[in-house]
């Protein structure tokens, strides 16, 4: 007769995760229908029918969100007293991110990495993370620093260089 092993598996409470962001979730979608009922807009929107039962909703999807310029000024001559470092624009195919010195130069190494969810940014640093919602940092164990990172929408990995502080 063969031996067959045995593994004990104990559940326990996540240690190394923890919940940043969430995607609401519009199924199960029922029926839809692309309507063009607001007359001051180009673009129709999506009418759907969302859920079963007491969780059904009604939900209006719009294609984008236009974008007005309201100002547009030269700044001119630099700055003479700032209270923030940095300046964050964001297109659809980068994030530029400029610092204010004497003049606006863009900072090519900001330590900024990525962006994290639906609206919040990831700024790594050798002494931790900062996650930039609402501000939360997470700062790495005495003796140790953070050497690489890499994130994508929902995660963030960091390799952390043991009694390493270069």
């Amino acid at each position: 007769m063969v031996d067959v092993l045995r593994v004990h598996f104990n559940p326990r409470a996540l240690r190394n995760l923890t919940l940043t962001d969430e995607t609401p979730a519009l199924n199960p979608i029922i029926q839809s229908k692309l309507l063009n009922f607001a007359p001051n807009t180009e673009s129709p929107q999506i009418l759907s029918a969302c859920g079963r039962g007491l969780r059904s909703t009604l939900h209006i999807l719009q294609h984008g969100i236009e974008v007005d310029q309201i100002v547009n000024c030269d700044l001119g001559s630099a700055p003479n007293d700032t209270w923030d470092v940095y300046i964050v624009l964001s297109f659809s195919y980068r994030t530029l991110v400029l610092s204010i010195w004497e003049e606006l130069v863009e900072d090519r190494d900001a330590g900024f990495l990525s962006s994290l969810g639906a609206d919040s940014l990831v700024q790594v640093h050798p002494n931790g993370i900062r996650h930039l919602l609402e501000v939360r940092e997470w700062s790495v164990p005495s003796g140790k620093s953070i050497v690489k990172a890499a994130t994508n929408k929902r995660q963030i990995f960091s390799g952390p260089g043991f009694g390493r502080s270069d």
